[in-house]
């Protein structure tokens, strides 16, 4: 269950940050202000990378290659860990990615 949780951390704190983000541009458009839209993302950063830093420690412990076509008892845990660790890198550059409009454009624009 938790490597299920540090999977879905990620995109969800994405997603979260998505929606707040959006949520609060009226507001910091009314106060001409922008700190708000870069801590949100930045919060949801630092969930990634958290959960991709133990999806890393967990790959290590059960074991660091790829899972393959061979059965066993950790291959499971081999692919969520891989799968944790590849999945919240991706959500960690979709979330930078997020940073740059706020900081290109204005509060209002």
């Amino acid at each position: 269950m938790k490597l299920w949780a540090e999977l879905l951390a990620g995109p969800l704190a994405w997603g979260i940050s998505m929606a707040v983000s959006f949520a609060f541009a009226p507001w910091a458009c009314a106060w001409n202000s922008k700190p708000v839209l870069f801590l949100l993302p930045i919060v949801a950063l630092l969930v990634s990378a958290g959960c991709a830093a133990l999806g890393w420690m967990e790959w290590r412990v059960v074991g660091r290659e790829f899972p393959g076509e061979g059965g066993g008892a950790g291959v499971g845990s081999r692919t969520l860990a891989s799968g944790i660790v590849l999945l919240n890198a991706g959500f960690f550059i979709v979330t930078l990615s997020q940073l740059i409009i706020p900081a290109v454009l204005g509060a209002c624009e």
